[in-house]
């Protein structure tokens, strides 16, 4: 199912991430850019200003159990929003809109710590 989600809410920006589609790719390279750009703008003064997203291609977080558990607890104290199953499939800028290919659900809230 290909599903649109707004990019951004008024004005504030959007800063949106996603994994490789395929587990032969480095896993953990988009997880630590999201996570370096929220640390910069929390630093900065401006995390307040930007909507951070995380689309997972996959089901859950990272495959070994230990760092899938500490990336849920760091999603969630961050409050980044992350749609598991979603491929991330295009990106409207003008339209300020994400296309994604679903198998799962777009999850507004963060990753609970359950």
């Amino acid at each position: 199912m290909l599903e649109s989600h707004p990019a951004a809410i008024s004005d504030r920006r959007a800063a949106v991430f996603s994994d490789t589609w395929t587990h032969l790719k480095c896993g953990g390279a988009p997880k630590k850019i999201n996570l370096i750009a929220e640390d910069y703008c929390r630093r900065n003064g401006a995390r307040d200003k930007v909507d951070f997203r995380f689309f997972s291609a996959s089901d859950r977080m990272f495959e070994v159990p230990l760092f899938r558990q500490r990336l849920e607890q760091i999603y969630a104290e961050r409050n980044i929003p992350v749609a598991f199953s979603h491929r991330l499939k295009a990106v409207d800028t003008g339209a300020r809109k994400l296309r994604s290919r679903s198998k799962g659900t777009w999850l507004r809230e963060p990753i609970s710590n359950g």
